[in-house]
């Protein structure tokens, strides 16, 4: 028996859709199930089972490999940077995808307002309730999407957890270059007190910074990168290393 799993990446619009008819001609002669947008790890119980075969239809669609694709993830602790060097590569006009984003649209549909003290308890059940990989899963559609489109340099901003790094990893384990921000901690935290947007108090900081390395295990992705960019010093030294870094990776 094959499992047909149709989820958010083929039912985004209706260029996708109209292709599911010539994709089910395809599997006309085996015993199948369709599976609409899973719920709650749906899927993921039936691969226990030896004799079901599920197949990823948004890999049908767009394809696990993309030709010439290159991805550069950032990741680091908050105030190391991150946004800058995103900034850094949007300016040049890579498109991004941005792991946060993610959350702040769920909490919208939830009605909340994007605060400090909604995002993280609301950011830590979404992941308990769906999955570590809840975020990470539409960022790789997002990717998907964009490669399809023609985008073969792309810009991760903001991924959190080592479970996402995992997945994100599978998806594209060619194409991916994880990249850490990193910075001192007092400089770090000097930086959020004074950010324009959503400024953090010492304290704030230092429990956010708890919370994603005990909560959401970033350590892992910052011990792990493939590179290590030091935000210690004045933005030109800083924008030299993200140059140096676009011309290794071809961007």
């Amino acid at each position: 028996m094959k499992i047909l799993k149709f989820g958010g990446g083929v039912l985004k619009d209706d260029i996708s859709i109209k292709m599911i008819p010539n994709i089910l001609l395809d599997y006309k002669s085996s015993p199948i199930i369709i599976v609409v947008s899973a719920f709650n790890k749906t899927t993921n119980l039936l691969e226990e089972y030896p004799e079901v075969q599920i197949i990823n239809l948004d890999a049908e669609l767009f394809g696990s490999n993309h030709e010439n694709l290159k991805i550069i993830a950032f990741v680091g602790l908050t105030g190391s940077g991150k946004s800058t060097a995103v900034e850094y590569f949007t300016n040049k006009g890579y498109p991004k995808v941005y792991f946060g984003g993610v959350i702040l649209d769920a909490m919208t549909e939830a009605g909340l307002e994007h605060t400090q003290e909604n995002e993280k308890p609301f950011r830590e059940e979404l992941r308990k309730k769906y999955g570590k990989d809840v975020v990470v899963n539409k960022i790789i559609e997002q990717i998907h999407h964009l490669a399809a489109a023609g985008q073969h340099r792309i810009i991760a901003d903001g991924l959190y957890t080592w479970a996402e790094y995992k997945a994100l990893k599978k998806a594209f384990p060619g194409e991916l270059q994880l990249v850490a921000i990193v910075a001192p901690r007092h400089l770090r935290y000097h930086r959020l007190s004074n950010r324009p947007v959503r400024p953090l108090t010492s304290q704030e900081a230092y429990e956010r910074d708890t919370a994603e390395i005990e909560n959401l295990e970033k350590g892992g992705p910052i011990a792990i990168a493939d590179h290590f960019v030091i935000n210690s010093g004045s933005i030109e030294h800083f924008d030299a290393q993200l140059e140096a870094l676009a011309k290794e990776f071809g961007f």
